[in-house]
């Protein structure tokens, strides 16, 4: 894994293709699973999960609008830094840059 300067980390597991610059007020669609990492790897949202809660079979993509502050810091600068068709895994470490 990569360390930002933000103090999230990632690592590509395949990275996108195009010259496609993501700006402040581009929509983006994504796919994400999240995970705990003191907790056993413990899911806490994913799709295809079992029912109930944050787990929804159901759960189509999801949507944003990047610099709209929709989702957590961290994950949206992944997203303006990431090239369509790109799979990238986030390390979001607890306070400013993930959930409260």
């Amino acid at each position: 894994f990569v360390e930002t300067s933000e103090g999230w980390s990632y690592k590509d597991v395949q990275a996108g293709s195009g010259n496609v610059a993501v700006e402040d007020g581009d929509r983006v669609v994504f796919d994400w699973s999240g995970y705990t990492i003191g907790y056993f790897g413990r899911p806490f949202e994913a799709k295809g999960g079992p029912q109930g809660g944050a787990f929804d079979k159901s759960l189509d993509y999801f949507r944003t609008t990047i610099g709209s502050h929709t989702v957590i810091p961290a994950l949206e600068s992944a997203l303006q830094t990431m090239k369509p068709g790109g799979v990238r895994q986030i390390i979001v470490p607890y306070g400013p840059l993930s959930y409260p």
